[in-house]
């Protein structure tokens, strides 16, 4: 097949190098209109449904409008979980889909849904859906500014929801645009209950009268002169005047009763739950732009800057578009560091040097346990086997037990670097490290080696079951490779031919290579200061080595130690 594969490719050159063209193309065009963010979408895809019931508590609202709601979303398909908030005068409903549901699929059937149990909801709830968005949709937010003083907020709020709003919501990839601070100015009827006893007026009548006086009258056509007019009445009220002058009813007499008799009219703001405030200078109004799923954020935030800078014309004078909020900028600064100021040392797989991620992998210990790493270490590693005097730092009062630390210098007498009494061990680090830190003695050193020559166990306590363990100490190097076929490491414990690498350990696997006595699957590591270790699972045999001295590499001390060990055996078990 392979063959018949090349013999085609070699009489047909020339769709070949189209072909490749073609793909290279392609490639380029991809990579240009990929969509790019800066922050992952890992959240799940869920329908919001919002429902308003104005004026009631959120009791009413959780018995009359959510739980309805609830129970009629757990039969959509694909729904997992559907959960329910009421508020007061609002309901919010989140139904949340298995993962990979298509969410315009999943809105059509919650849209479904919605319409089964509207007749069961109260008069004038109104449930919406909401945008078409993710958690990670809000990318840019504005703020409007009047550094002039001439506008007020609730006209920095109209701008915002009766221009700036619809004009935004025009961009391709944009799902919402959210307003968020100002004013929003309302009518305000403020009833005298005394004034409405006195003259027999109730509060339905009220209610009744303003929605009846506040509306066009349908008409007719009148023909005159062979045309046709339309005659309507309009009944739209226009300022403060025209509320109070609303007739509610007639008392004895015929005198009529308005709304003025028994109110009072006043503009003022409508209930707010919040405010929008800009670096210390007050209270401003603005907009939330929200990213449609599956959108470009990056092409995305750019028209919504460009459209910004051609509406800025059209604003009042000494009215000001300043942006609160712009992930692009986080965006470029990620593509930027993943193309140019992070280069790898080597690509994967073909290449081993020390890195940073045992560290992560204490924070990430740290993370899920929510517990600090020693505080972990302690009570599921170190109390179970008995290790009292190992920790990250020294107990107090025990300073003393440190020992002093020197650096070798050839021809010359060796220079203390750090002295135990003064050392910042003693002292409690911002973190712990995954990586290094921990402090302890021999006879703990002993017991921890111990329980991996079992296996995992020691004296009843078992730390690791024997099949991870083994995992680890499994040479994980491509290939079988050893260290120094793959290391760019200078540290010595990377040094030795005939040892590969698995999960923290480094392991013998060849011992010929080695160019000592060793086992094959003997496993060991090194730490600070010339300390080593390593264990014998064939002999049965485990060596713990502490010392002062740095670097590491100053003395052969590890080989020539474990030369000494294995000439003093007198029986062997390979």
């Amino acid at each position: 097949m392979i063959a018949r594969i090349i013999d085609a490719s070699i009489a047909n050159r020339l769709f070949i190098v189209l072909a490749a063209i073609a793909v290279t193309l392609g490639g380029f065009w991809a990579v240009r209109t990929t969509p790019v963010d800066a922050l992952p979408d890992l959240s799940d895809v869920q329908v919001v449904v919002r429902s308003n019931y104005p004026g009631q508590a959120p009791r009413i609202v959780e018995d009359q409008v959510t739980y309805p709601m609830a129970t009629t979303m757990l039969s959509v398909p694909g729904a997992k979980t559907v959960r329910g908030y009421s508020f007061f005068g609002d309901s919010y409903v989140y139904v949340i889909f298995e993962d990979g549901t298509d969410l315009y699929w999943a809105r059509s059937r919650v849209l479904e849904y919605l319409n089964q149990v509207q007749n069961r909801l109260p008069d004038g709830v109104q449930s919406t859906l909401g945008p078409d968005a993710t958690g990670v949709g809000w990318i840019y937010e504005y703020a409007l500014v009047d550094r002039s003083g001439g506008h007020d907020l609730a006209g920095l709020r109209s701008l915002q929801d009766w221009f700036l709003r619809y004009e935004l919501k025009t961009i391709p990839g944009i799902a919402e645009v959210a307003s968020v601070g100002g004013m929003v100015k309302q009518y305000q009827i403020v009833l005298d209950p005394y004034r409405m006893a006195s003259l027999g007026v109730t509060h339905a009548q009220v209610v009744r009268a303003v929605q009846a006086g506040n509306q066009e009258t349908g008409g007719s056509i009148v023909e005159m002169g062979e045309a046709e007019y339309m005659v309507r009445a309009s009944g739209y009220l226009g300022d403060l005047d025209d509320f109070r002058a609303i007739p509610l009813r007639a008392v004895s007499g015929g005198v009529p009763v308005t709304l003025g008799d028994v109110a009072t009219i006043q503009v003022g703001p409508e209930l707010r739950r919040g405010i929008a405030e800009l670096n210390g200078e007050g209270e401003v109004a603005g907009g939330i732009i929200v990213l449609r799923q599956g959108a470009d954020a990056r092409s995305a935030i750019q028209a919504v800057e460009l459209k910004l800078d051609e509406l800025q014309a059209s604003l009042p004078e000494g009215v000001e578009i300043v942006t609160t909020y712009d992930r692009s900028q986080l965006i470029d600064a990620s593509i930027e560091n993943l193309t140019t100021k992070l280069p790898l040392e080597f690509a994967p797989g073909q290449g081993w040097n020390y890195s940073v991620a045992t560290d992560v992998l204490g924070i990430a210990v740290e993370r899920i346990s929510g517990m600090r790493l020693g505080e972990y270490f302690a009570k599921h590693i170190f109390a179970p086997l008995g290790m009292a005097d190992t920790g990250f730092g020294v107990a107090e009062g025990q300073s003393e037990r440190l020992v002093d630390a020197y650096a070798y210098r050839p021809g010359q007498a060796p220079r203390m670097i750090n002295a135990g009494a003064t050392s910042k061990l003693n002292q409690g680090g911002t973190f712990d490290s995954g990586g290094g830190g921990l402090i302890g003695t021999i006879e703990d050193y002993h017991r921890f080696a111990t329980m991996l020559l079992n296996g995992g166990e020691l004296d009843g306590a078992r730390i690791i079951s024997p099949k991870t363990l083994r995992l680890m100490r499994t040479n994980h190097l491509p290939g079988n490779a050893d260290l120094t076929e793959m290391s760019s490491s200078l540290f010595s414990e990377a040094n030795n031919a005939g040892t590969g690498f698995g999960l923290g350990f480094a392991m013998v696997i060849d011992p010929a290579r080695t160019l000592m006595p060793s086992s094959l699957g003997e496993f060991y590591w090194g730490g600070a200061y010339s300390t080593a270790f390593f264990v014998d699972p064939v002999e049965r045999i485990t060596m713990v080595f502490m010392t002062q001295v740095y670097p590491s590499s100053t003395y052969p001390i590890r080989r020539q130690l474990k030369t000494l060990i294995y000439s003093a055996l007198t029986e062997t078990y390979a």
